[in-house]
């Protein structure tokens, strides 16, 4: 069946394949080497990102009511983290407010995650966005969670040319997704 689906992604961009960045091709299902430099800077890109949110402290949170706090002192996950979120997935003020992820999380490029709304994710989340992951308003990450765009190739040949595949996985809203589920 994956066959079938590469089979209709490559002939529908045939006239143009050999005119596309690997980075068009990897978003649009072709074959497309993952070793190429604008890909490789970017997962290195997101990477130090994610590292700096991984390694972040959480937002100190005050027991006593009359201490005002600092900044984020009514907000778990902290100015520096939603900082960090917005630069990792390019989100927006309001966006920012609304995803959390506890840390540790991992994931290829970030550009390619599209949230539509309220998102939360529990530790250990890992995402491979070779191609476009939407997440719908609501959708809940139990821990240990993976969603994969991207795959390695059942034709042979690609492999062998260090060729990889993905294919777009979109998440309704108001999922809740348990703890270790693997979507591909």
């Amino acid at each position: 069946m994956t066959e079938a689906i590469y089979a209709e992604i490559d002939k529908k961009y045939a006239d143009i394949a050999s005119t596309l960045s690997e980075k068009d091709k990897m978003v649009l299902g072709l074959a497309y080497c993952p070793l190429d430099g604008e890909l490789t800077r970017d997962r290195i890109r997101v990477r130090k990102l994610y590292r700096k949110y991984n390694l972040s402290a959480p937002a100190t949170m005050s027991m006593d009511p009359s201490d005002e706090g600092d900044d984020d002192s009514d907000d778990l996950m902290g100015v520096q983290r939603r900082e960090l979120l917005a630069q990792i997935f390019g989100l927006d003020d309001e966006q920012k407010h609304r995803i959390e992820i506890e840390p540790p999380f991992y994931l290829d490029y970030g550009y390619n995650v599209k949230f539509e709304g309220a998102f939360y994710a529990n530790s250990n989340a890992t995402i491979l966005d070779c191609a476009e992951v939407t997440f719908g308003h609501g959708v809940l990450l139990g821990p240990g969670v993976h969603i994969y765009a991207a795959t390695h190739s059942v034709n042979a040949k690609e492999r062998d040319a260090v060729l990889e595949r993905a294919l777009p996985v979109k998440i309704g809203k108001n999922c809740w997704i348990g703890g270790n589920t693997t979507i591909v």
